[in-house]
């Protein structure tokens, strides 16, 4: 049932909407004038719906590209990324808020709303062990690749930094806590670690702090009076995009923190993610509207009606592809191969 107040919905199709423009090498395809053509407001999807499922909170794809996982509030979900059929239920019958692969695939951490973090393996589904530490709910999980700390953020306003390391061949009791981050005073609205796991960001009320999660050093704070509700760092990790208070999108220089780039925003944005690449990054507002911009230029190439309901999003099939994830149990599926 759509909210009250959402945009109308595209019509699902099959086939890329007639007329769209092919991208051209360079990916952008002006006009005969030399302009960049205007933003697409319409794209092709397929959309599934995870039966039982409740809300979807959240979705992650494995570094391999070849799973999909969602937390929902009936467990996590894993499903084939190529025929979008479903494997196997984990945590099933917890409500979860938030969820990450390993690095090889083969374990996946859960965050749940009752505060607690487990691992399962994901080919069996074998429980493998809990790790406690948050008194309300896991809000984010981020962990980008192997050796690479677990973080964790949650609704009590605390991050913390898990050494795993050794969680696949010891099990989960050799994980421990390197670090609690006390900067947020409300709960945290989103969590990122960088690709190299040497810095750890989190949005709340009025900031974004950004810690060294080797030795719990505060590296930069970014302190505005409203909400920050999302962040995300480049896949290079030279960058950190933020989105403040419905108002506007800014990506900093991880290196300088100088301000590279202010995108203006007409809404509150539940999440942020990059393509693959680096080349573009997309927002999912809180009404359901879809926008891709080109991060370098910050040309908009996409402004879409959206997913009613929307909650999360992430780009898969090496950036050709963009999940939405809703609280209606639906997952959408949209083809980028008509965004300029």
């Amino acid at each position: 049932t759509a909210i009250p107040g959402d945009t109308p919905q595209p019509t699902p199709t099959s086939s890329p909407v007639p007329g769209t423009p092919v991208p051209s090498p360079t990916g952008v395809t002006p006009t005969p004038t030399g302009e960049i053509p205007p933003a697409i407001t319409e794209l092709p999807y397929d959309e599934i719906m995870i039966v039982s499922a409740g809300g979807i909170h959240q979705v992650t794809r494995s570094r391999s590209g070849e799973q999909l996982a969602f937390a929902t509030d009936n467990g996590a979900y894993l499903y084939d990324a190529a025929t979008r059929q479903q494997q196997r239920t984990l945590d099933e019958g917890d409500a979860l808020l938030s969820l990450r692969f390993a690095a090889d695939g083969s374990l996946l951490v859960t965050g749940g709303h009752d505060g607690q973090i487990r691992w399962w393996e994901t080919a069996t589904g074998t429980y493998r062990g809990m790790l406690s530490g948050h008194v309300l709910g896991v809000s984010g999980l981020d962990l980008p690749n192997a050796g690479s700390p677990l973080v964790s953020g949650g609704d009590d306003a605390a991050v913390r930094v898990w050494e795993v390391a050794q969680v696949k061949t010891q099990g989960v009791d050799s994980a421990q806590l390197r670090h609690t981050l006390r900067g947020p005073v409300t709960r945290v609205a989103d969590l990122a670690i960088s690709p190299n796991g040497q810095m750890v960001a989190a949005a709340s009320q009025g900031y974004v702090h950004i810690w060294n999660t080797q030795d719990g050093t505060l590296l930069k704070t970014f302190r505005l009076p409203h909400w920050y509700t999302a962040l995300a760092f480049s896949p290079s990790g030279n960058r950190l995009a933020t989105a403040y208070n419905g108002q506007r999108l800014t990506i900093w220089d991880t290196a300088t923190w100088e301000l590279i780039r202010l995108i203006p925003l007409d809404g509150p944005v539940r999440d942020l993610a990059y393509s693959p690449d680096g080349a573009w990054i997309a927002a999912g507002y809180e009404d359901g509207r879809i926008q891709i911009w080109e991060a370098a230029s910050g040309e908009l190439r996409a402004d879409l009606a959206g997913h009613a309901g929307l909650t999360s999003l992430i780009f898969v099939n090496g950036g050709e592809t963009l999940v939405t994830t809703s609280t209606h149990s639906t997952v959408r599926f949209w083809d980028l191969e008509g965004v300029p």
